[in-house]
């Protein structure tokens, strides 16, 4: 662990720069991201001829490809400048990344990614057309913003089908699983997985993103009974995660995902991402804003102080 702390310092990472003034809203600048994510070229990013990000992978950098997750992160970035500065090309930037997710939305109301992907722990390389409960949350929280910018409804239209499919269950292709592959007793809590595998391995911080989106969308959806019955959906996810903090506890650090305590990794030893510490802590952080919820404040705090 002092070895991921060294590195995280070397890195500079700083939970504090994604809390949003003010605490988390669903209309404000998600996870500050207005002043924390750069929306423009890089080694690995490039933009096409409307601005919206693309990203260059190593196995065909000549090929970019639009991802949802990071257009997502880019269009949020592009809403954030906007509050502070109102101006309409960094609103016309978010409404075009928006636009483009919907482009990338199925009939099922799944965002997918249309290349492969190799999976880090099983190996298995994912086919184009998976799915991620990340991008489901992430997209859902831009169309969320995108309708109370514009009052557009086709945006809140998305932005419920997207959740729907948050909710459907693995065996049918979709993200959400239980906790059962962890504790046979722990079998009635829900669980949405960014990467989809059986059983899940638990990946914390895409979690914590797809339920950001969730609670976006239960502050937003027309039906008072739909906002009711979605708030009751997040309260469940909640409970998991109560359940499941503990788990990702290092004594020191935090691991990325539970992949080392289910039964095809078991042994094996934690993944920990350096980066991803922070993003632990800055989610829970925005949820409890969020709900009102103050159970994870004790993990909030004791995962600041193992790199303080």
């Amino acid at each position: 662990m002092a070895e991921a702390q060294a590195q995280y310092h070397d890195q500079k990472r700083n939970p504090v720069r994604n809390a949003t003034p003010g605490g988390y809203t669903h209309v404000g600048d998600y996870l500050n991201y207005g002043s924390t994510v750069r929306p423009r070229e890089s080694a690995t990013v490039t933009l096409d001829d409307q601005g919206v990000a693309m990203v260059k992978y190593t196995a065909d950098p000549e090929k970019p490809r639009y991802n949802p997750t990071t257009i997502s992160q880019f269009g949020l970035g592009h809403y954030g400048r906007w509050l502070r500065s109102s101006s309409p090309d960094d609103l016309r930037l978010f409404l075009v990344h928006a636009d483009r997710l919907l482009l990338m939305q199925d009939e099922r109301g799944a965002l997918t990614y249309d290349y492969p992907w190799r999976y880090y722990l099983t190996k298995e390389t994912f086919q184009p057309g998976w799915v991620s409960g990340m991008g489901q949350g992430q997209a859902i929280s831009v169309w969320v913003r995108a309708y109370t910018a514009t009052d557009d409804q086709r945006y809140l239209r998305a932005a419920e089908r997207a959740y729907d499919f948050m909710l459907t269950p693995a065996e049918r292709g979709g993200p959400y699983t239980d906790l059962g592959g962890l504790n046979p007793e722990w079998s009635h809590l829900p669980f949405i997985q960014e990467y989809i595998s059986n059983p899940s391995a638990y990946t914390l911080n895409g979690y914590l993103f797809s339920l950001l989106g969730m609670y976006d969308l239960s502050r937003t959806a027309e039906n008072p009974v739909r906002r009711l019955t979605i708030a009751r959906e997040l309260q469940r996810h909640l409970d998991s995660v109560e359940k499941l903090l503990p788990l990702y506890d290092m004594g020191g650090f935090t691991s990325y995902d539970l992949g080392h305590l289910v039964s095809w990794r078991q042994g094996q030893a934690p993944h920990v991402g350096v980066g991803y510490h922070a993003a632990h802590i800055y989610l829970l952080q925005a949820l409890r804003e969020a709900t009102g919820d103050a159970r994870f404040k004790p993990f909030e705090e004791r995962w600041i102080g193992y790199v303080n």
